[in-house]
């Protein structure tokens, strides 16, 4: 049973990260989830993985909780950019959604907000994507990340908000979770972006489902600016998106192009893509899920080096070989540029391969977005027989 005496709080990140765009007091998610954390351990006494700005491992974080012997441990985060209140579990651990849905539609009723309902989210390997519920699940802690809303939701009002949540918390301890509807939709859609009443998304609307929109098209790979407005340079990014996966190029986000969308964040989801984490680059000491992920795909690229999550020496040299080859800025740590480049590659490592064979002979094998027809036109005047076979 969640309560008091088995809780442990994670206050998000550290001093300084996540600075709120567009926010006039300089909202820092660091910064807040502390003070907020603070005060849940002054309000009911209990432990927290950190008491200042300081970045603490994932691992430190979770032997902390296991040394207070908590059964659980609630990261405390808000989001962005999109609103409302998320709750994610573990894989391995549905049970935990009851806690998890009373913790957010508690939070999210005292704050007045939508709640987005609870979800997972595997890495590559199939277990948690996310390291505070991985890492505390082999140690038998049920691990709880709670979004309490975006940054821009807590920009104002802070202290006020802060307070609403600790109630929301004496709630949830005391079995007291209200149920009364706040007026706010809930969402129980696993990432699927919702659409207006006319039935799609297009130039001119504005709308934070546009923003959710907008967020999953750049972990596809575009680049654009998540403010909700769905303006010429989406437009763009959603035609494009609709040509290459053969759907009709109309500049309208509707049903098929929401699904197509979510497919296709889900696949690269399940098949890993780094993230940089708060200070925006990797280097030598970090630890974790994301440096494996590198070390991976500089492995499959033909770069030697050891696989074990460890941003060392080795796996540092093998980034500045990659960032001379690839035309980048070579100076061993793993920034921006270097990572969309590192997930540009993983992206391309996952698009289907397709066997070619001409009359019984296979002439190759391609990628499915190589023109096929290009790479093998010699043969074709001399084909009786054509056959293009999956790659399993």
């Amino acid at each position: 049973m969640f309560s008091v005496n088995n809780t442990t709080f994670d206050p998000g990140h550290y001093a300084g990260a996540n600075i709120a765009p567009r926010c006039s007091n300089r909202y820092s998610e660091g910064d807040n989830m502390l003070l907020l954390g603070l005060a849940l351990n002054k309000e009911f006494g209990s432990p927290l993985t950190r008491y200042n700005g300081k970045d603490v491992s994932f691992p430190n974080r979770t032997a902390m909780a296991k040394k207070n012997g908590s059964k659980y441990l609630v990261s405390l985060h808000t989001n962005y950019p999109t609103d409302g209140v998320i709750c994610f579990i573990s894989v391995s651990r549905p049970e935990d959604k009851i806690v998890a849905e009373k913790i957010g539609k508690t939070v999210a009723n005292k704050l007045g907000i939508q709640f987005r309902g609870v979800r997972t989210r595997k890495n590559s390997y199939g277990t948690d994507y996310y390291g505070m519920i991985r890492i505390p699940q082999r140690y038998g802690i049920h691990g709880i990340i709670v979004e309490h809303g975006s940054h821009r939701e807590h920009c104002s009002n802070t202290d006020e908000k802060r307070r609403l949540i600790i109630e929301a918390y004496r709630e949830v301890f005391e079995g007291k979770t209200s149920t009364k509807d706040n007026g706010i939709k809930e969402k129980y859609n696993n990432g699927i972006i919702d659409l207006p009443a006319k039935g799609y998304w297009t130039i001119a609307d504005n709308d934070r489902e546009i923003s959710f929109m907008q967020e999953e098209l750049n972990i596809i790979g575009y680049e654009l600016e998540i403010d909700g407005n769905f303006g010429p340079n989406t437009l763009e990014a959603v035609k494009e998106f609709q040509e290459f996966y053969d759907l009709e190029v109309d500049g309208y986000v509707g049903p098929n192009t929401v699904e197509k969308i979510g497919e296709v964040v889900e696949a690269l989801e399940k098949n890993g893509i780094i993230d940089l984490p708060g200070k925006g680059y990797f280097t030598t000491k970090d630890e974790g899920y994301e440096v494996k992920l590198i070390q991976q795909t500089l492995k499959e690229i033909g770069f030697k080096l050891v696989v074990d999550g460890i941003y060392g020496s080795e796996t540092r040299g093998a980034i500045k070989l990659f960032q001379a080859k690839y035309g980048l800025k070579v100076d061993g740590y793993a920034g921006k540029e270097t990572v969309r480049a590192l997930n540009n590659i993983i992206k391309e490592i996952n698009i289907p391969t397709r066997r070619v064979i001409i009359n019984g002979e296979q002439i190759g094998a391609f990628k499915v977005t190589d023109n096929i027809v290009e790479q093998v036109k010699e043969n074709l005047d001399k084909a009786d027989k054509i056959e293009i076979e999956k790659v399993e």
